[in-house]
């Protein structure tokens, strides 16, 4: 990452140009296959460089972004399935007076679990284009976004733990006000593509350049 700021550093030495750093806190919302929605919260710290178009109100910002869960979404009595219990029958033996089970056969009972959803870590690539309003201090953007969440489901009614971990590519816009001259704010929402999904990320951000 650091190669790519010297890059575009390099290239842009008609333009001016200055480093942002920030965070924010993002909702994640996505339809999980066979568990329904999921959301979890994210909180996290950006670094990202802004290149300033000269004569123009748009600029270009590579950013990156990590971060992790802060809370996390869970499933209650959640289906996993029947499992097969062996039955007994006991037997008497008035001789002796003892009473000795021997299985017979097997029942059928439905297992139900709390599943608990939560971030492991999360990691994001942007590529913003960001439009400023100068006088009234609005900002607007557009991005480019590639993502890996790392996303855990477990429980512990059964020793089931489960890990994705996987890179996704999103897009996403923006609207923002510059609170002074060096310190901005704004609301941003992201759509990615999951498998065979559309997952939703909102959330509000700041920035704070030198």
């Amino acid at each position: 990452m650091k190669k790519i700021f010297l890059a575009l550093a390099s290239t842009t030495a008609l333009s001016s140009a200055e480093f942002l750093i920030g965070g924010g806190f993002t909702h994640y919302y996505e339809d999980v296959e066979g568990f329904g929605n999921v959301n979890l919260s994210i909180a996290y710290g950006s670094i990202s460089y802004e290149i300033l178009s000269p004569n123009s109100n748009i600029s270009f910002i590579p950013e990156l972004r990590i971060g992790a869960g802060i809370s996390n979404d869970s499933i209650d009595n959640f289906y996993l399935g029947n499992r097969e219990i062996p039955t007994y029958y006991d037997y008497y033996d008035s001789i002796s007076g003892e009473v000795t089970s021997y299985p017979y056969g097997t029942t059928s009972e439905r297992v139900y679990t709390d599943i608990e959803f939560s971030v492991n870590s999360y990691v994001a690539i942007l590529f913003n284009v960001k439009y400023d309003w100068g006088k009234v201090y609005g900002l607007a953007n557009v991005n480019a976004t590639y993502m890996d969440l790392e996303a855990s489901a477990s429980t512990q009614g059964t020793s089931i733990s489960v890990s994705e971990d996987d890179w996704t590519f999103g897009a996403g816009v923006g609207l923002g006000i510059k609170l002074t001259e060096n310190v901005a704010t704004e609301l941003k929402t992201e759509l990615y593509s999951v498998s065979d999904s559309i997952a939703l990320s909102s959330g509000i951000g700041f920035s704070f350049s030198f």
